[in-house]
């Protein structure tokens, strides 16, 4: 296995077993499809980013600008990533999407949908959320101390209403709700709130 690590402004391949580093352009990067978050799941097709050293490519989503060309991008996915950002972060998130999509290119987004997760509190729906960790709203579902790792402690919480305002923010068009894609988690898609949106 290897990982495409961005160091001084300079893409290098490391490779897991020796302690090796080969130098790389992003000119030789495959960026036309990019999993965004992808955590430990590298999707065959896909360029899959995180922070984690299991993807395919380690880069912190948090550090802007990314260390992507701009309009390298045909397709983007960006599954219960966004979360992670507060509202601010989130929208300089989605504002790099934009930056990095080609004209007419789409962005793939889910995130928990806080109006099921309410639901759910209300006493209507509360199967959709059943046997997720973080149900407590006053934590931001997963948002505090509670969650040992910080990359995933959530940090914002989106209706369907807040989330197209964030994409128009950013510049998207086309905001729509979609069904779910090959790459949805199958246990998280009954509390997601599914959306695309186009440059």
């Amino acid at each position: 296995m290897h990982t495409m690590v961005y160091q001084e402004g300079q893409w290098y391949m490391e490779m897991e077993s020796q302690d090796i580093k080969t130098e790389s352009s992003s000119s030789d990067i495959d960026f036309s499809r990019i999993n965004l978050g992808s955590g430990n799941t590298n999707f065959k097709g896909w360029l899959n980013v995180d922070v984690t050293r299991s993807a395919q490519m380690h880069v912190d989503l948090s550090d802007f600008p990314w260390p992507f060309p701009d309009e390298c991008a045909d397709e983007l996915f960006a599954s219960h990533i966004l979360e992670h950002f507060n509202k601010e972060g989130g929208l300089r998130f989605l504002e790099e999407c934009q930056r990095i999509l080609k004209p007419g290119g789409s962005l793939r987004l889910a995130v928990p949908d806080l109006d099921i997760f309410i639901n759910a509190m209300q006493g209507t729906e509360p199967e959709k959320v059943s046997g997720y960790r973080w149900t407590d709203l006053n934590h931001f579902m997963g948002g505090d101390a509670r969650e040992t790792n910080p990359y995933q402690r959530h940090k914002y919480m989106y209706t369907d209403g807040g989330l197209i305002h964030q994409l128009s923010q950013a510049g998207f068009d086309g905001i729509r709700r979609r069904e779910p894609h090959a790459l949805d988690s199958k246990q998280w898609v009954s509390f997601s709130l599914l959306m695309e949106a186009y440059k």
